[in-house]
């Protein structure tokens, strides 16, 4: 029987061995595909700006991932616009990012990837005159394992918290001013309306339990205790947002858990009373749009205690930023409550003197 088993593990083993192997093979075939797509429409963009303008230079920012990355890089656009008033300003970003960046009104256009390996193989070909490289030395795509290299400057995937919040240190690594100002959302009115047409009851409070990263994650049973505190000391409701709900259904509780496009999120966020939630995505989200926000940090990689953020999440104006010195899921319950109270207290008080 022991026998029998271990070789059905390691058939299953193999299977997972052979699984990657495809995955790898087919992921190269089409960064191949769409390097050429990428260098045809980089080729087109050059013939079609310089023939309306000679002398205008295209400028490229190259920051495809993540989404808060994306987020707190938001000043960049603004910089880079402001040192080239007159030329052609492109973001290359993954597809499903491209959001962040339809709306933002100092970007000419966007060019879409889906591996940084499509960036690494064309960047030397030059097509096009500036090139603002956010991404830190040796990032790589997690199938095609290639580093990303560059020839100077000393911040790298591996030491970059070290130099400060995401912002500063971006900008640093391609070249710029170590930039602090607060990011900006750029969301259109009709996506403003498609939320406001879900009828959620107010106030509410937007949670984000669950990161890319489960290093970041708090415990899920101590989300449901926070919650149930929240429920009994205040009328209010919350709204599960992300990719994974961790609360069991119940009254005044709202699960819009992959239900959302990233613009619809950040404008739930900012029509919530208070966001809570791990350093993710949604986080920089709701600094964006200048919600108040809890935010559960710990030691992250070789980080012990680090800042991501810039704006009133970094300086405590607009948050309460509760750290661990090991991992976020140490952090105690009433820790966090008594940080709820603090802005609940404070912020109700007009909706309950005027119910």
């Amino acid at each position: 029987m022991m026998f029998g088993l271990k070789r059905v593990k390691t058939m299953i083993e193999w299977l997972k061995v052979i699984k990657r192997h495809i995955v790898a093979v087919v992921h190269k075939v089409q960064v191949a595909y769409r390097v050429r797509r990428l260098r045809t429409r980089l080729v087109q963009l050059n013939t079609t700006v310089k023939s309306e303008q000679p002398t205008r230079r295209i400028v490229l920012i190259t920051l495809i991932e993540h989404l808060g990355d994306i987020v707190a890089c938001e000043p960049i656009a603004r910089e880079v616009r402001a040192r080239h008033p007159n030329d052609y300003l492109v973001w290359m970003v993954r597809q499903r990012y491209r959001e962040l960046l339809d709306y933002n009104p100092f970007i000419d256009a966007i060019l879409t990837v889906e591996c940084i390996t499509e960036w690494i193989n064309i960047r030397s070909e030059r097509l096009y005159d500036v090139a603002i490289e956010l991404h830190l030395r040796d990032h790589e795509c997690w199938i095609c394992k290639v580093p990303l290299t560059k020839e100077s400057g000393e911040i790298s995937m591996a030491n970059y918290f070290h130099f400060g919040a995401l912002l500063p240190v971006f900008s640093q690594s391609a070249g710029l001013p170590p930039l602090t100002d607060p990011p900006r959302l750029y969301v259109p009115k009709q996506v403003a309306e498609r939320v406001s047409a879900l009828h959620l009851p107010k106030p509410f409070i937007a949670l984000h339990a669950v990161s890319n990263e489960k290093t970041k994650d708090w415990q899920r049973a101590k989300w449901v205790e926070l919650v149930e505190k929240i429920e009994t000391a205040y009328e209010t409701c919350t709204v599960e947002i992300g990719h994974a709900s961790v609360l069991p259904k119940r009254h005044r509780r709202f699960n819009y858990c992959k239900r959302l496009s990233i613009l619809e999120t950040a404008e739930l966020i900012r029509t919530a009373v208070l966001f809570i939630g791990v350093d993710s995505g949604p986080a920089h989200l709701a600094n964006a749009v200048e919600t108040f926000g809890i935010i559960l940090l710990g030691k992250h990689r070789d980080f012990q205690r680090y800042m991501p953020y810039t704006g009133g999440y970094a300086d405590g104006t607009n948050a309460d930023l509760i750290y661990s010195s090991t991992a976020p899921a140490d952090i105690a319950v009433e820790r966090v409550f008594r940080a709820v109270e603090c802005r609940l207290n404070a912020a109700l008080k007009p909706h309950l003197s005027n119910s």
